[in-house]
């Protein structure tokens, strides 16, 4: 718990340095790449997809984003195998602005659906099947999601992400974790 805190004070605290920048923002965006999640959330795959809708002060901008991730966490033990899936998708609002010559940043709120899902596979889903058991669990939840990205722009058309995700399950049991996505950005205005 203590790690969480201590994250989100990092991130509060980079979000807010950035923002006193002045300049032109875009978040005409489509972007894509790895989803590391920790709490044994695994390795995946996420995308996100935004659009400006309107300009603000300090030449900023603000519009809505779309965003979903699917990762996965396996291992094998004696002859058994675990795995962990989780898949969310949300949408929400997204403040951009720029932070130099060559880099962008953005923070944004969403909302939607988390999905978790553990299942067994090997010896262990044997001794499931024999005793009649059913041995897979899975937890839908509703979450806010508030994260924060820098994006270096390589070209006008494309540059790298690097953001952090908080996604926070408000409802069922499937708790908060931390996830970090690097993804590749294609600038859809240019």
């Amino acid at each position: 718990m203590r790690n969480r805190i201590v994250q989100s004070m990092f991130l509060a605290a980079a979000l807010f340095a950035v923002s006193a920048i002045p300049a032109a923002a875009q978040t005409n965006a489509f972007s894509a790449g790895l989803a590391f999640l920790s709490d044994n959330g695994g390795v995946g795959v996420n995308a996100d997809y935004s659009k400006a809708t309107s300009s603000r002060a300090n030449n900023q901008s603000m519009g809505w984003v779309f965003d979903g991730s699917f990762n996965h966490k396996g291992f094998s033990e004696l002859g058994s195998d675990f795995s962990v899936n989780t898949f969310s998708v949300s949408g929400g609002l997204r403040l951009a602005g720029k932070a130099g010559d060559k880099a962008t940043w953005h923070v944004q709120g969403t909302a939607g659906l988390l999905h978790a899902g553990a299942s067994l596979g090997g010896l262990a889903q044997s001794v499931c099947e024999l005793a009649g058991v059913d041995c897979s669990a899975s937890s839908n939840s509703f979450m806010i999601m508030p994260g924060g990205a820098l994006t270096y722009w390589f070209s006008e058309k494309g540059g790298i992400k690097a953001q952090l995700n908080i996604p926070i399950a408000v409802s069922g049991d499937t708790g908060s974790a931390v996830r970090f996505d690097i993804n590749y950005v294609l600038n859809l205005k240019k």
